[in-house]
């Protein structure tokens, strides 16, 4: 039997790489077979195993322990191909320490098992020639390197990669969502308050704090927000205020059609808290009453993907909790932070429906979003048509090229 390992992300904690892992264990399926042996890492093995229905290596995906990298390394030597990614793992625009981490940790992987594969990355904006260097010799490290759009192929490029490079899309296009079941439907009550009536009429809401990165740093985000001198500056005055308008353009949009939201956390870690802004969105609404929040971590990723799929649409800020609605075919309008939001919505073919996160602080645009995403809804059926032609058409592709390489190896 073949083995195979993938280096994922952060599936532990973030409901989007979640989203990727699927996607990534779908298309090895896809490509390889049924009966193939599929390993990742989690510090969460027998839940994770549950929910994927693979193997897991029961160490944390950024784990800075030696002997959890000795472990890793120990491991890696088994398996036939080792799969490395998707997500944003390769950037600076967030801290350098991250980029460092990785490049140690796949080189170190590819020392042991040169049959590395770079799997649907996104390379995201990359400031310093320090960081441009780092990308250039780990996916120099590659057999082949996938990237999930063009721009972050051409990135590659013009920074000097030899090695092979081939543009795709991300994964997490590859899940399909199903009926809700009655445990689903229960759970929901449970531990939500969310009746049938509501989970009959709400859009759904894929929230994110933003404005508080102090880009390029060399600190990860969640260490620096230890420091005391730093939890201050995670509460900018761009940040609440992006907070506000969303609030006040979701008030609009509930009256305008009469629904009701339900707010899908992805980060569900301490540190970027989706919970929290949630919370804080609420907070600041007129209509509260009118809301729920996904706030624990106890729903597989197709249960997740399942109930997206009953969303009337969907406003996001966090990228996959829009690529999972576009999969169940919602229509989705997204505020995106960097290039990636946008250039998902190119692919997907709602350029129309994407705004840069930056134009949410300028209150006299409230109005036009408003406009835009009721438009959304009215063209429901032309937009859901879109997303159907080219998810099939995205699917076939990152399909056909994965099975090429990797049969050529």
């Amino acid at each position: 039997m073949n083995r195979y390992l993938i280096i994922n992300s952060d599936s532990p904690n973030n409901r989007g790489d979640r989203a990727i892992l699927m996607g990534n264990i779908c298309l090895l399926r896809q490509t390889f077979g049924d009966d193939i042996d599929i390993w990742a890492l989690s510090e969460y093995p027998e839940r994770d195993a549950q929910w994927y229905g693979i193997h897991f290596i029961p160490i944390s995906v950024q784990s800075l322990s030696p002997f959890d990298m000795l472990t890793l390394l120990k491991k890696a030597k088994e398996f036939d191909i080792i799969f490395w990614g998707g997500g944003e793992l390769l950037k600076d625009y967030t801290n350098k320490l991250s980029l460092i981490y990785w490049v140690i940790k796949i080189y170190l992987v590819s020392l042991v098992n040169p049959n590395v594969y770079g799997m649907f990355q996104g390379i995201g904006p990359t400031h310093s020639k320090f960081g441009k260097n780092l990308i250039r010799f780990i996916v120099g490290r590659c057999k082949v390197f996938f990237t999930r759009d063009d721009e972050s192929k051409q990135k590659l490029l013009n920074w000097g990669v030899k090695t092979k490079i081939i543009s795709s899309f991300d994964p997490a296009i590859l899940q399909t969502a199903s009926q809700l079941t009655d445990e689903t439907v229960k759970m929901l009550k449970t531990f939500y308050d969310i009746d049938e009536t509501l989970l009959n009429n709400f859009i759904g809401v894929g929230p994110r704090n933003w404005f508080h990165y102090n880009k390029s740093s060399w600190l990860p985000y969640k260490y620096r927000q230890l420091l005391p001198f730093q939890k201050k500056a995670a509460m900018g005055d761009n940040s609440m205020i992006m907070k506000m308008h969303i609030a006040s353009l979701l008030d609009d949009v509930v009256q305008e059609l009469d629904t009701n939201i339900i707010f899908f956390p992805m980060h569900m870690s301490e540190t970027e808290n989706d919970v929290e802004v949630s919370r804080t969105i609420i907070s600041y609404m007129r209509n509260g009453e009118r809301t729920r929040v996904l706030d624990k971590d106890n729903i597989s990723p197709q249960h997740y993907l399942n109930i997206v799929s009953h969303s009337k649409l969907f406003i996001g800020v966090r990228l996959h909790s829009t690529i999972l609605a576009t999969v169940a075919k919602i229509p989705s309008f997204v505020f995106y932070y960097v290039d990636k939001g946008r250039l998902y919505f190119e692919q997907i073919g709602l350029k129309t429906y994407s705004a840069p996160i930056e134009s949410i602080l300028n209150k006299e645009m409230l109005s036009e979003f408003k406009d835009k995403i009721i438009v959304l809804k009215e063209n429901e059926t032309n937009v859901k048509t879109i997303i159907d032609d080219n998810l099939l058409k995205m699917r076939t592709q990152i399909s056909d090229v994965f099975k090429r390489e990797v049969f050529r190896r």
